[in-house]
């Protein structure tokens, strides 16, 4: 998984670059973006919770999304905020363009590591539905 998320992020310059040229766009190209952030935990023993960040754009300076779902072990964002993104806690992004995925680097492992039921009940659900899998 680690090696998953250091493709990521050595990848974030590519998905960084389409979301900028996107706001750009009178037509947004971009399908779909999804990204999984890694945000500070205040738990005892928990060092990060890896959340969702979907609604990502470029503001003019920086890259943005909201918090898809609520933190189970920080009080410091709640679901709905938004986020500005540190490249540096950026755990996997997708980008949908022209109907084929770009990065889901920790999809991937995990796809490869999923039972045939875990494969059967996330296959149409994303970012699953949007990767060559096969």
């Amino acid at each position: 998984m680690q090696k998953a998320i250091e493709l990521a992020q050595q990848n974030y310059p590519k998905f960084a670059s389409a979301v900028k040229k996107d706001a750009q766009r009178i037509v947004p190209a971009a399908e779909a973006t999804l990204m999984k952030y890694a945000f500070p935990a205040q738990k005892r023993g928990v060092e990060v919770e890896h959340m969702f960040l979907g609604d990502i754009y470029f503001d003019g300076e920086n890259i943005v999304g909201t918090l898809a779902s609520e933190p189970m072990y920080t009080r410091k964002v709640k679901e709905g905020d938004e986020v500005i993104v540190n490249p540096e806690r950026v755990t996997d992004w997708v980008i949908v363009i022209d109907g084929k995925c770009h990065g889901g680097y920790t999809f991937k492992f995990m796809w490869k590591n999923f039972s045939k039921e875990e494969r059967r009940m996330y296959a149409e659900h994303p970012p699953f539905e949007w990767m060559d899998l096969d």
